[in-house]
């Protein structure tokens, strides 16, 4: 469905993204994980055309996408749902989810489509004529999600979708995920928090300093060593490895 295939990315003369490589299956969840700094917005942010890679090529579906402007990316079908949400705080809960559909034209399907996410969401039924920013982080979060389905998108971006929360809410935002992965949605998580992504995850990329040092399944990287000192409560660095040709 998409690929990223050796992209290099600079912020002013500091290399970002060092030639990295990755796939996102149709219909699969892939999580794209690491530290602070690591790279990770970076990536999807270079996905969604918000920045220019100086060498590499993305697809989606074997079309070109990595020259594209923002906005034809999102006719392209890719969505992305940024850290912090980035809502219209002044505006309602169904304004914000109306301005998610900005690109389509056929009401009857946008109307459709806003009573299947509203199933998805029932809070936000409750809440459709309040104002984004009276909501909880969880709700503003499903809020989000919601804005970036209303496009349509074959792709789905989620840039950190736990941060802030509580763990809770966190489980809820999660198993939304996986419900909408379950009715066809390609989706690539970045996320801080390892145990939950790989939870939910069929394959994860691990980013270390603009480079991809590990990938495989979930399985997998649970049993690694390296990874599972580094991520998951230990202090031991991961030691660089050559990434998979794709």
């Amino acid at each position: 469905m998409l690929r990223i295939k050796d992209i290099e990315v600079f912020y002013s003369k500091v290399k970002a993204l060092e030639g990295i490589s990755f796939q996102v299956p149709s219909q699969g969840i892939t999580a794209l994980l690491g530290a602070n700094g690591a790279g990770k917005t970076t990536a999807l942010r270079t996905i969604c055309g918000l920045l220019r890679p100086s060498k590499g090529v993305i697809l989606l579906e074997n079309d070109e996408i990595h020259m594209l402007p923002p906005d034809k990316i999102v006719r392209k079908g890719i969505s992305m749902v940024s850290e912090g949400r980035r809502l219209f705080s002044e505006m309602t809960v169904s304004e914000n989810l109306e301005i998610g559909s900005f690109i389509r034209k056929n009401r009857s399907e946008i109307k459709d489509d806003l009573r299947t996410i509203l199933g998805y969401f029932p809070v936000l039924r409750e809440r459709s004529s309040q104002r984004a920013a009276s909501l909880s982080g969880g709700e503003q979060q499903m809020l989000a999600i919601g804005r970036a389905l209303m496009s349509r998108p074959k792709v789905l971006l989620l840039d950190e979708p736990s941060l802030g929360l509580a763990p809770l809410v966190v489980g809820e935002i999660f198993k939304i995920i996986k419900k909408l992965n379950h009715q066809g949605m390609t989706i690539l998580v970045v996320e801080q928090n390892a145990r939950m992504a790989l939870r939910y995850s069929h394959e994860a990329y691990v980013l270390e300093t603009g480079k991809i040092v590990l990938n495989g399944r979930p399985e997998d990287l649970l049993s690694n060593e390296d990874f599972y000192n580094a991520y998951l409560g230990g202090r031991k660095p991961i030691a660089q490895k050559a990434q998979s040709t794709i």
